[in-house]
């Protein structure tokens, strides 16, 4: 964190001693005297750091010997340490904002209560006003566990200010992690098409967040005809322009999304392509320059020729700059809307979970003998464990391939 001053500083749990420690760096190459904030038992661990307006440091962390939320804050005379909140095994993962007329928020996870809450005080106040945000349910990383610094899994919470003062918290919630499961789910079975799965996300996520009566439906209404799937007999010229505009019209999220559209639409919608050819397309998207959404002019050439490319590259990419011509206006409203914010975090959560689905589709498409399976675990391996990047597996996976298959007299 940087005070008024401009100087780093941080606060630190000292494992060795079991104390918080705060430190800063002055101009140069040095640093100032570490000071010891709290020494009372074994304390100062998840600490969070902020500065008021006066540049007095205010630190909030959890006494692991007592399970207490703690709060440090700085003071002419040296630290005040008081306790925030002892109802229990309180304090993981603390967040600490404070606002310009010196009002702290902080948000963390109660485990007893298995609960995301949020604590506040005025400079004036005496006592600490806590509530429960959300009860979350134990978490599977945090089940029988006190403290596993190994673990890359923990709980966190984030606290921060907009720019009227007011707080916003993130944090994971069961309510995400089962709308994710049961989307994958969903769309594993092919219950619901893709697009009208990604527009329930949101509304679900916008109901459970915003309550039904504050939820108006009319603003959607003019995306359901888009998630009609019209089915041609041979690959033609329109319908090829037609598919793909429907595609950018309504994709959202990462362009990996793109590929449960593409295998909705082409491979079981319209019977187009097969999952090996738009495995083949995705290749030569991740091979080729710039982003994935290139697959499309792979596609558009496969089905119609040159022409075919033209027609999908434009189908795809036009929507985006209609939307965003169109959407000008309403630019300022949109980025504050908490509606909107609750409704875009629904279709997150379900693109992410079409995402896990698609690829596990294509996976058995994909993996045909030991040579695929061992480039596949190979992959996954240097992803995991090195910083290589993607396109150097892309390119060894196909002269892989293109050795063995010469290698078999193909």
């Amino acid at each position: 964190m940087l005070p008024v001053l401009r100087e780093p500083c941080i606060s630190y749990y000292d494992a060795t001693l079991g104390d918080l420690k705060f430190v800063c760096r002055r101009f140069g190459n040095y640093w100032r005297p570490v000071q010891t904030v709290d020494s009372a038992g074994n304390v100062g661990l998840f600490s969070s750091l902020a500065f008021d307006a006066q540049s007095r440091a205010h630190i909030v962390y959890y006494a692991l010997d007592t399970g207490d939320l703690k709060y440090a804050r700085q003071s002419d005379s040296g630290w005040v340490v008081e306790t925030v909140d002892a109802e229990g095994d309180v304090g993981y993962y603390p967040s600490l904002a404070i606002r310009l007329d010196g009002r702290a928020f902080i948000s963390y996870y109660d485990r007893s209560l298995a609960s995301v809450k949020v604590a506040q005080r005025g400079p004036d106040d005496t006592v600490w006003q806590i509530e429960v945000i959300e009860t979350v349910g134990p978490l599977e990383s945090d089940v029988g566990m006190v403290y596993a610094p190994e673990n890359p899994e923990q709980f966190r919470t984030s606290i921060g200010l907009d720019a009227r003062g007011y707080p916003i918290i993130s944090y994971i919630g069961n309510f995400e992690k089962k709308l994710a499961l049961l989307a994958a789910v969903i769309a594993w079975l092919g219950w619901i098409n893709e697009v009208a799965l990604l527009l329930l996300g949101g509304m679900v996520t916008l109901l459970a967040r915003r309550g039904w009566q504050r939820f108006r439906p009319t603003a959607l209404a003019a995306w359901l005809p888009l998630s009609g799937v019209g089915l041609l007999s041979e690959p033609s010229l329109v319908g090829l322009f037609w598919s793909f505009f429907k595609i950018g019209s309504v994709l959202y999220g990462s362009g990996y999304v793109l590929l449960a559209f593409l295998r909705a639409e082409f491979v079981d919608g319209l019977g187009w392509l097969t999952d090996q050819q738009l495995l083949d397309a995705v290749s030569i998207g991740q091979f080729t320059p710039g982003p994935l959404f290139t697959t499309a002019t792979f596609i558009g050439y496969l089905l119609g020729g040159g022409w075919g490319a033209v027609l999908a590259t434009l189908g795809i990419f036009l929507p985006a700059f209609l939307f965003v011509i169109l959407s000008i206006p309403f630019l300022e409203r949109l980025r504050q809307s908490q509606r909107l914010g609750a409704f875009l975090d629904g279709v997150n959560i379900v693109s992410l979970a079409l995402m896990a689905v698609v690829s596990g589709q294509l996976m058995f498409s994909a993996l045909r003998d030991w040579v695929t399976l061992a480039i596949c675990l190979s992959a996954l391996f240097l992803l995991t464990r090195t910083k290589i990047n993607s396109a150097w597996l892309v390119g060894a996976g196909g002269l892989i391939g293109f050795w063995v298959t010469m290698a078999a007299g193909g």
